[in-house]
């Protein structure tokens, strides 16, 4: 199944699961479904970094998913916004440094396992663990973004003295 969408596009966009690509089903307007204007494949790419990661600030998920740094992380936070309006993600209150953690429901656990690759599950999703600063869950996003980010890093130059 892809990531961007075919039937997951109508978990992403309505609750319940309902395809919005069936013939006899009403387009509604997509700024109603999802107010922050997100798309289907950055609501997917959300459910499965947060499959994974389980409790994450916009931030990093604009770190780990955009590495390059090409949009702001208002894509991110409109997305998350959108997946909280359809129940598939919450948040987990601030951390220490006053940003908003966020984290998957029941209903977002089964739809971050339809886009997770190869019959992966996503286990048990991280009750409470942002309700105060979250400091080891943001430690360990912090570690993953790092890793990530520095494996897509171009190599170091060597200096002259090394030559």
């Amino acid at each position: 199944m892809s990531v961007a969408g075919e039937k997951i596009a109508g978990l992403l966009l309505i609750p319940g699961g309902a395809d919005v690509s069936d013939a006899d089903t009403p387009k509604p307007k997509r700024r109603k479904l999802n107010p922050g204007g997100s798309t289907s494949k950055v609501r997917a790419d959300l459910l499965l970094a947060l499959g994974v990661l389980k409790v994450v600030n916009a931030n990093q998920m604009w770190q780990l998913l955009n590495p390059a740094g090409t949009s702001e992380n208002k894509t991110f936070r409109a997305g998350l916004n959108d997946l909280e309006k359809h129940g598939l993600v919450h948040s987990e209150r601030y951390t220490e440094a006053g940003l908003k953690t966020w984290g998957l429901t029941l209903a977002g656990k089964k739809a971050a396992e339809q886009v997770l690759p190869g019959g992966r599950e996503v286990g048990s999703i991280a009750r409470g663990a942002g309700t105060h600063g979250a400091a080891h869950a943001m430690a360990v996003g912090d570690t993953i973004v790092a890793f990530i980010r520095g494996a897509r890093a171009p190599p170091p130059r060597a200096s002259a003295r090394a030559r």
